[in-house]
């Protein structure tokens, strides 16, 4: 067992942040919460827009994101580092929660949370961010 079983399986829910549900954001967010006790301000700070998020504007989110967040190098990745992808139709709009081992964990497109391989994803990556604010109580 893992620091992170428990979090495998939880059911989507849009706006979800506990155990009855979690949408992408909702997961990092539990996650933090549970595993180092920090409340996160909410991630999605900046202003959605489809098409500020889309790949031809890639440095919207990064240019717009809080000081709470630092963009880091896929070398130099550790856990609870964010992983921002974009969706199938170009959109960075999903997250998922660096776990070691080039895995992650996050929301699958089933509706529940699972581990997911980073070598499979990395032609959706959009970024990696490391929290570095202070909790939110």
């Amino acid at each position: 067992m893992t620091q992170f079983d428990k979090y495998i399986g939880l059911k989507y829910k849009q706006y979800g942040r506990d155990f009855k549900g979690v949408d992408c954001f909702g997961l990092v967010y539990l996650i933090f919460k549970n595993e180092k006790g920090i409340h996160l301000p909410d991630f999605l700070e900046v202003k959605f827009s489809e098409g500020d998020w889309r790949k031809e504007k890639e440095n919207h989110i990064l240019q717009n994101i809080s000081k709470n967040w630092k963009k880091i190098e896929l070398k130099n990745v550790r856990k609870f580092d964010v992983h921002i992808f974009y969706d199938k139709y170009g959109v960075a709009s999903h997250l998922g929660l660096n776990i070691g081992h080039k895995k992650f964990i996050h929301v699958n497109l089933d509706g529940e949370s699972v581990v997911g391989n980073l070598n499979l994803w990395r032609h959706r990556l959009y970024a990696t961010v490391r929290f570095i604010g202070k909790s939110y109580a």
